[in-house]
């Protein structure tokens, strides 16, 4: 039992071993990929496409928070439109027949 426990960690040691490795060895691939490409000058990004980018990422958050809040605004009218319509009908009942 204990020889099995001990060849188990060692292939667990072993795999783990071989992933950082090759984990490594694609890094430094995309870091020299990434490095051609700020070299080549056929690769850039258009300018008027990265400013668009730009501006994209800079809105999202504030488009989230916008739905997000018409979302509550929504069920909070949804909630009180309703109550707010009784309660005028019973005030109007009240001054209407002098309950």
């Amino acid at each position: 039992m204990a020889d099995q426990n001990n060849q188990e960690k060692y292939e667990d040691a072993l795999l783990a071993q071989m992933v950082q490795e090759a984990l490594a060895d694609e890094g430094d691939r995309l870091r020299e990929e990434n490095e051609r490409l700020l070299q080549d000058p056929n690769a850039a990004v258009p300018v008027d496409i990265s400013k668009r980018c730009i501006r994209a990422i800079r809105r999202s958050p504030y488009q989230n928070m916008l739905r997000k809040l018409g979302t509550a605004l929504a069920v909070l009218l949804r909630r009180t439109v309703p109550l707010l319509l009784l309660a005028g009908l019973i005030w109007w009942a009240v001054h209407r027949f002098g309950m």
